[in-house]
């Protein structure tokens, strides 16, 4: 993973404590946090320049997609149709069940009404 400042003049690679292969990132709009999902069920944050990473058995078949909002609640999805749930940032994850085991590989908020 790579990093930038905030011109994207300077870029400078990111140590990962993982070497799992990533299918979906998002950053903060102030570039402080960085999520990513991938293979095994890994996340990886990185804040402030400090990465981790956790597996999560839940999601083994791997994450294709994510979600967050500036709030710090968000979504993950992936194989078997695996649906997780964040509301801390993706700090930690909680599972939910969808009548479905196809691979998912997108997400958008999950909510009751559309988009303001």
């Amino acid at each position: 993973m790579l990093s930038s400042d905030a011109e994207q003049l300077d870029w400078t690679m990111v140590d990962l404590p993982t070497s799992r292969d990533l299918h979906a990132v998002r950053v903060s709009h102030d570039g402080d946090l960085t999520i990513a999902v991938g293979e095994a069920g890994v996340v990886v944050r990185v804040e402030q320049g400090v990465a981790e990473a956790i597996e999560l058995p839940d999601a083994e078949q791997g994450l294709y997609g994510l979600h967050l909002r500036h709030d710090g609640h968000g979504q993950a999805v992936g194989g078997a149709g695996t649906p997780l749930i964040t509301s801390d940032a993706g700090r930690s994850w909680d599972t939910r069940s969808l009548p479905t085991t196809a691979t998912l590989r997108g997400v958008d908020d999950f909510h009751d009404g559309g988009h303001p």
